[in-house]
């Protein structure tokens, strides 16, 4: 039974019937409504709209349908201007995010390139500067040597030098003598011939020269000793010229050696200095990457971490307890429809 036939209410006829009607499609429309979100109970609207049907007017009805309809179009502009905003921050705070997150993931990468690049420049400027010192050492061990291998080689040479002056004298003052001794002794066994023909007669000539045999025998023993000391001599100057000569080329040798390695020792260390300062320069470039790379993290972090407690916030602002936004947007459309629908009915214009 409609609402106008429920008993103990009268029971009218004409226009009072149709009133009755009209006014039965209006509860009805309150009823699917549900919630008033007026402040008007449902017991109000039915007793308003009893006195409606009674010839009470339809004021209060009107009345009470368009506070309705108001109040529901005001909450769904509300709650629509409200959705946009979240759904705006939203985006906008998560895209901030990701911007950050993509800048803060890259610096990282670069932070721990830069300090990988500047540990691995630090352990090469250690290794150069390791052998710069090796170097130093060794061109300080090699000079030492040379000059003690020097010294050597000089006083070697200048002692066979003189060994063969020496030599030399002795030979030209054996060489002299034996001479001189060769002419003595040769004038002496002249005279001493000349002395025994002169004393002899004709028969005592052989005698005379085999008597004079034994004496040649001797200088010529004499004579062979001589050239042999004096061979002897000769042996011991070649062999010091020789010596000198062997200890000579050995001095060159080694001269030009050690200025060689001086040469390449010298390139050397020039070239790893010349490393050690530009590693060193990239180096301190990198310190001022790596600080600064350091100082926009921590910076970048705690806008993040301010990004993230703002989503926190949105989240507890724009989070709708059920139903969601688009089942109360859902519902209100229809309550809106119902209201309207009354109100129309109420006016004359809407089908009950």
């Amino acid at each position: 039974a409609s609402f106008a036939q429920q008993p103990g209410l009268p029971q009218g006829t004409g226009a009072e019937a149709g009133a009755m009607v009209a006014s039965d499609d209006v509860v009805m429309s309150f009823v699917q409504v549900g919630d008033q979100p007026s402040g008007w109970s449902l017991e109000q609207i039915m007793t308003a709209a009893q006195q409606a049907s009674h010839g009470g007017g339809t004021d209060k009805v009107k009345k009470m349908i368009e506070e309705m309809i108001a109040k529901l179009s005001g909450e769904a502009a509300s709650e629509a201007q409200q959705s946009a905003w979240c759904n705006k921050e939203f985006s906008d705070t998560r895209q901030q995010k990701e911007e950050k997150e993509k800048m803060l993931e890259k610096t990282r990468s670069r932070l721990q390139n830069w300090i990988s690049n500047q540990a691995q420049l630090k352990s090469e400027v250690k290794v150069a500067m390791s052998e710069a010192s090796e170097i130093d050492k060794g061109v300080k061990e090699a000079s030492k040597l040379r000059k003690d291998e020097n010294a050597e080689n000089v006083a070697a040479i200048k002692e066979y030098k003189n060994a063969q002056k020496l030599i030399a004298t002795a030979v030209q003052f054996l060489t002299e003598f034996y001479e001189k001794q060769k002419r003595e002794q040769q004038q002496a066994s002249l005279l001493q011939q000349q002395q025994a023909l002169e004393n002899a007669g004709d028969d005592d000539g052989v005698v005379l020269q085999q008597a004079a045999q034994p004496e040649d025998a001797s200088y010529n023993g004499q004579q062979d000793s001589a050239a042999g000391i004096l061979a002897l001599l000769e042996v011991a100057e070649s062999d010091y010229k020789k010596l000198e000569q062997e200890v000579t080329t050995e001095e060159q040798v080694s001269a030009s050696e050690y200025a060689q390695y001086m040469q390449e020792a010298k390139i050397r260390k020039a070239v790893l200095e010349a490393e050690v300062k530009g590693k060193q320069e990239e180096i301190t470039r990198l310190n001022g990457s790596i600080s600064g790379a350091e100082t926009d993290i921590k910076e970048w972090t705690g806008e993040l971490d301010k990004i993230n407690n703002y989503l926190d916030q949105l989240n507890g602002a724009c989070s709708f307890k059920a139903p969601t936004f688009e089942e109360r947007a859902k519902r209100r459309k229809a309550q809106l429809e119902s209201l309207q629908n009354a109100l129309a009915i109420l006016e004359g214009e809407g089908v009950p």
